[in-house]
């Protein structure tokens, strides 16, 4: 699945979806966004622009006061984001992947068990 684009407000739609880790309803991220004030109005064209673009889908109806809303889920998950975001930002050349790879590893922040993890990776890479 390709990645979508997202702008800044429709990325912090996905983190208040991701944090969730469920469907949610209009209404709903606009009382779990943190720091933002979004109009109805402007929640409505963010949310179809993200569907136009494939970041979200319908994922049902709920009954919010009288009305009827859409409730919407990601089409991709946060790990997944942030790795397409990663690779296609920094790592798209081998000087500045290598540099953010050793800057990594010489750090104490991974664990031997991750290190080995990610040995293991490298190695099923290079073979196959």
């Amino acid at each position: 699945m390709d990645c979508p684009n997202l702008t800044k407000n429709e990325l912090s739609i996905m983190e208040v979806l991701w944090r969730e880790s469920r469907p949610l309803l209009g209404a709903e991220i606009v009382e779990l966004s943190e720091n933002k004030s979004w109009k109805s109005s402007s929640l409505h064209i963010l949310l179809n622009s993200m569907l136009d673009k494939g970041a979200i889908v319908v994922d049902g109806f709920a009954k919010k006061g009288k009305h009827y809303s859409r409730s919407f889920s990601p089409t991709i998950s946060h790990a997944d984001y942030l790795g397409h975001f990663i690779s296609h930002s920094f790592l798209s050349n081998d000087f500045i992947a290598k540099n953010l790879l050793l800057k990594l590893i010489e750090g104490d922040a991974i664990s031997n068990e991750t290190l080995n993890e990610l040995k293991n990776m490298i190695n099923e890479k290079s073979e196959g």
